[in-house]
Order: C-alpha cells, then sequence, then structure tokens
C-alpha cells in the first residue's frame, strides 16, 4: 500500500487518531512537521509540556547550568511549548528558564537540526509527542 492509499484509507475509515495521520502527511511531504494538528479544543497548559519534557530527560529544566542534558532538555521544551501552544517566544522564555526570545528560537531551529542527524533525540521528541496526545485525549473526555 502507498503512502496515498495509507492517508486515504485512515481518511475514510477514520480508525486511528489525527496524529496518525499527520505522519503519514508529514511522510508525504504534503504538511511540515512545525506544526500539529489540534487534538482537542481544550489547551494544553505550558506547564505540564515542560514537566513531560523534565520527566523523559530526567532533569531540571530551568536549573540554571550548561550541562548537555540540560540543554537538551531546555530545547525539546522550547520545541514542545512552540508546536503545543499558541505562546509567543517572549511567553517561553518564563517556562524554560532562559532571559531572552531569541534564544528560545535558537533552542527551536537546534532541536529541528538534532532531530535531523540524532535518532536518539528524535525518538524522544516523538515519545513526548504521544504522551502530549494522549493527555491531550484525556483532556477531551
Amino acid at each position: 500500500m502507498t503512502h496515498k492509499e495509507e492517508i486515504y484509507a485512515a481518511y475514510v475509515m477514520q480508525k486511528d487518531s489525527f496524529s496518525y495521520l499527520q505522519n503519514l502527511l508529514i511522510k508525504e511531504g504534503i504538511i511540515l512537521d512545525d506544526i500539529r494538528l489540534p487534538v482537542t479544543d481544550k489547551s494544553i497548559k505550558p506547564e505540564k509540556i515542560v514537566q513531560l519534557v523534565a520527566d523523559v530527560f530526567s532533569t531540571d529544566i530551568k536549573a540554571n547550568n550548561r550541562k548537555q542534558k540540560t540543554v537538551f532538555a531546555r530545547q525539546a521544551a522550547a520545541y514542545m511549548l512552540r508546536m503545543y501552544t499558541r505562546l509567543s517566544l517572549s511567553e517561553i522564555t518564563s517556562y524554560i528558564g532562559v532571559k531572552d526570545h531569541t534564544t528560545v528560537l535558537y533552542s527551536i531551529n537546534k532541536c529541528r537540526d538534532i532531530m535531523d542527524t540524532e535518532y536518539w533525540f528524535k525518538e524522544k521528541i516523538e515519545q513526548l509527542c504521544e504522551e502530549i496526545d494522549k493527555y491531550a485525549l484525556y483532556l477531551s473526555k
């Protein structure tokens, strides 16, 4: 079955969630991966996203250090907050413990670059996306 047939089958039968359909659309190159389809009308709290990222990376995102583990977690948190919320870059700064909106923009771009080159990082981001989607579905019930 080709990607287009999979997309059509997922749409017609509505067998899977929006995230499955979105992943197929990304593979086919129809949409970009930096925009997520809203799963629910209720918004996900940014604090919950930051908490999930901190749990997955096993670190404190707001810690005042430059340890690699903390830096990766901050970049992932900035990326996830940008994808799943409507916060501005300046608003995201308060959630990840940086001082400037340009640092947030750099973190988002760096996260995309790391996902292209590091398989383990991409897996963590995908794990976070699944967790947030599950949480959003839980909120919608």
